[in-house]
């Protein structure tokens, strides 16, 4: 009896130490992954602060006025220290995220309706393509016509059409004013967000300001984009992700948050980044149950991916398109074509551009000779200048603070329509306050409490990451980073305690 007592007790012993090994592996490798992607991003976001500060100098020097940037600086002071008075003073968090939420709106409500702001580029297109639908014509839709080509379009189209077939002459007062409406309801998802990734009030309130103060969030009210309708949406869904990460919902809101993913996906086409981001996560965080992580990982990826499909479907079904929404009549090799051109900075070019209409028609030949040159591009050049063009495509594409959307906003509209001129004579307001958030994200790359116990911090690293391969990869437009803004208003909020206080960089976290 005392030798099967002694077996038993050596046997569970074993097994203790098995589930330790276990625990302590999964440790290892949650860790080594978070200091791999935390020290790539120091490097990444110190070159994104080369960029952003460059673009200030630029602006500083060349803009014809410096009296508007210094109002809205002078504006955005007054307005950050009465909310850390009022954190301070230990204003209840209702009270304080109602004030914020009408001061972001207040402010979208006045640059909105402050220009005459009309469709410019691609939305120029899409607005003359929802005119047509409005009278029954789907030309537009169609084969090599425009948004055959990129049908990932349609449903900002089809919006567009929604809004002309209801408000008439108004839509575009109408399509500014939902603008509004969904820019101002990130506000209080940000908030969300950061109560549950921080557990603290103080850094969700400031979360929340940020994000009602954030230049490009405002500014791209009068663009009329996608990424309006799309980033509520977005949020939406990484709000529900995180409440079953820090098991405060069932496993089954995650048929949720893909499903709502997939809505955003349906106006801006490039959910499926944060789709592989929650799949990351979850494979590496998520503990050892694997069979947890399958079920997790399905529902996911079954109620983001056959509503799509089906969505897809019944619009060709409809008639209103001839394309799957996955399945333009350019492949997507073209963006990659554009973006691999090293001589215009992987931007728009006039090169690539008739290289593709002239082969449109014949797309196995477009396919095979866009590799060809792709590989050419990359292998003729010097590995010397190849890494230059990434480093400067990198800060190009996320060095804008305001993702372009001033520019956007005032194309092709004389000076009398707008009323304040942020393009031309208040660049550097937001430019600095883009800056400040970029070095706040750095110092928050080194509070090793953050990324290393606080794991779902690094999701949004993941998402970040994935963005950013993508947009070296693909034709670089720094609109693309404005779908992701809400990256640069929730990292900042790393670098704080909460006291607001700075957190301290030990020298054996770097």
């Amino acid at each position: 009896m005392q030798v099967r007592k002694l077996n038993v007790e050596e046997e569970f012993k074993k097994m203790h130490s098995r589930e330790k090994d276990k625990k302590v592996i999964g440790t290892c490798l949650e860790k080594s992954f978070s200091r791999v992607v935390v020290y790539s991003l120091r490097v990444i976001f110190a070159i994104i602060v080369v960029g952003a500060g460059l673009e200030l100098v630029y602006f500083g020097i060349f803009q014809n006025s410096i009296a508007l940037n210094i109002e809205l600086i002078l504006l955005y002071s007054i307005l950050s220290f009465s909310v850390y008075l009022r954190i301070k003073k230990k204003v209840t968090p209702k009270i304080m995220i109602f004030i914020i939420i009408g001061l972001g709106l207040v402010l979208r409500i006045i640059w909105a309706f402050s220009i005459e702001s009309i469709p410019v580029s691609d939305f120029e297109m899409a607005y003359k393509a929802a005119l047509n639908i409005a009278m029954g014509d789907y030309s537009d839709m169609m084969g090599t016509a425009y948004f055959g080509r990129f049908p990932h379009m349609t449903m900002l189209v089809l919006f567009f059409s929604k809004m002309i077939s209801i408000f008439g002459n108004n839509s575009l007062t109408a399509i500014r004013a939902v603008n509004i409406i969904f820019s101002t309801s990130t506000i209080p998802f940000i908030y969300l967000i950061c109560k549950e990734i921080f557990k603290d009030d103080n850094r969700a309130i400031i979360g929340s300001f940020i994000a009602a103060i954030m230049p490009a969030s405002i500014l791209y009210t009068s663009v009329y984009c996608s990424e309006n309708l799309a980033i509520p949406f977005y949020l939406a869904s990484v709000y529900c992700f995180i409440l079953v990460i820090n098991e405060k919902s069932k496993e089954r809101l995650l048929i949720i948050s893909g499903l709502i993913l997939m809505i955003g996906h349906l106006f801006r086409m490039v959910a499926q980044i944060v789709v592989i981001s929650y799949v990351m996560y979850i494979l590496i965080y998520r503990g050892k149950d694997y069979l947890k992580k399958i079920k997790e990982i399905g529902y996911i990826l079954i109620s983001f991916i056959i509503p799509f499909i089906i969505i897809g479907n019944l619009l060709v079904n409809l008639g209103i398109t001839d394309r799957w929404l996955w399945n333009g009549s350019e492949p997507y090799i073209t963006s990659i074509l554009k973006g691999s051109n090293i001589e215009h900075f992987g931007r728009w070019n006039e090169e690539d551009s008739k290289f593709i209409e002239k082969n449109i028609d014949d797309r196995e030949y477009l396919v095979a000779a866009s590799k060809e040159k792709i590989i050419d591009r990359y292998t003729d050049n010097s590995p010397f200048k190849v890494g230059g063009f990434f480093l400067t495509k990198l800060a190009m594409q996320w060095g804008l603070g305001d993702c372009l959307a001033s520019f956007l906003s005032e194309s092709n509209i004389s000076q009398d329509k707008v009323k304040i001129d942020i393009w031309n004579k208040g660049s550097a307001w937001y430019q600095l306050f883009y800056l400040i958030l970029l070095v706040l994200i750095i110092k928050g790359l080194f509070n090793k409490k953050e990324y290393l116990e606080n794991n779902i911090i690094n999701l949004f690293y993941i998402i970040f990451c994935g963005y950013g391969i993508t947009f070296l990869i693909l034709e670089a437009q720094e609109r693309y980073a404005f779908i992701v803004y809400w990256i640069f208003v929730i990292l900042p909020l790393t670098a704080f305690s909460s006291d607001l206080k700075f957190y301290k960089i030990n020298m054996n976290q770097l």
